[in-house]
């Protein structure tokens, strides 16, 4: 009899862990909006980008706050290292706007062509209030302070670069996400150390030791440190990218629908 319950109880266990390894995830769907681009800061705030403006949710899901300026036209990227310096960068206009963390302005609308920066493609603020911006004429990267002097030019070594995404990471890392090449990592000073060949159609999520990223409607975890990975499947079809913070995964489907998970 004991052998019999024994018996019982791990296959219930098995069938348990497997309902959670093919599931995991309940979500519900945020307001109805249409985003473009997900972002998260080390808060849990979750930031998305519709056409030309950004809204900013609480990881409740709650709408806290939003910004739109139609002058500069579509919002290319955002950088929400520092959740009080909010970089959001408009490459039709090549203009850049620092918001806080209410999306209230706190600088006046920069033109970087006024700044001797052309054909940028990517911008990232470091922790340390420097700028950085790819010039997909010259490849090269270019470091500038807060009041956008220049402070240092990198050529890379690269050809036909697509950038997705450029961001600092924990003032260690300046990463550079590539569509075709994969992920580069360079140093603080922009000098290249690696690349990772990890391709994804859209942005990723990359921490100071994980890369997440969506592969055929799977859950990609790669902890780029230990050099292991998680997988994990997800039942939203047509899935475009993910940003998680702690227990709670945030999806944008391809319709622009926004997911959280409860």
């Amino acid at each position: 009899m004991k052998k019999i319950i024994t018996f019982l109880l791990l296959l219930i266990g098995l069938n348990n862990l497997f309902a959670q390894t093919a599931d995991p995830f309940i979500f519900s769907e945020i307001d109805k909006i249409k985003g473009e681009v997900l972002n998260i800061d080390n808060r849990g705030n979750i930031y998305i980008i519709s056409e030309t403006t950004l809204y900013k949710y609480s990881i409740e899901g709650k709408l806290l706050y939003s910004y739109t300026n139609n002058m500069l036209g579509r919002i290319k990227s955002i950088d929400v290292t520092s959740p009080f310096k909010i970089l959001v960068f408009y490459e039709e206009t090549e203009s850049i706007i620092f918001l806080d963390e209410q999306l209230i302005p706190i600088t006046e609308t920069i033109d970087l062509v006024s700044k001797q920066c052309y054909s940028i493609q990517a911008a990232a603020f470091s922790t340390n209030n420097q700028i950085w911006l790819y010039d997909a004429i010259n490849n090269d990267l270019l470091q500038l302070d807060f009041y956008f002097n220049k402070i240092n030019k990198i050529h890379l070594n690269f050809s036909n670069l697509q950038p997705l995404q450029l961001l600092f990471i924990s003032s260690k890392n300046l990463i550079l996400q590539d569509a075709t090449s994969g992920i580069l990592f360079f140093d603080a000073f922009g000098t290249y150390l690696k690349t990772l060949p990890i391709i994804a159609e859209n942005i990723m999520q990359i921490d100071e030791s994980t890369i997440s990223y969506l592969k055929d409607n799977n859950l990609h975890l790669y902890n780029y440190i230990k050099m292991d990975e998680e997988i994990i499947p997800l039942s939203i079809e047509k899935a475009k990218q993910t940003v998680r913070y702690r227990d709670k995964l945030i999806v944008l489907q391809e319709n622009g629908t926004v997911l959280i998970s409860k």
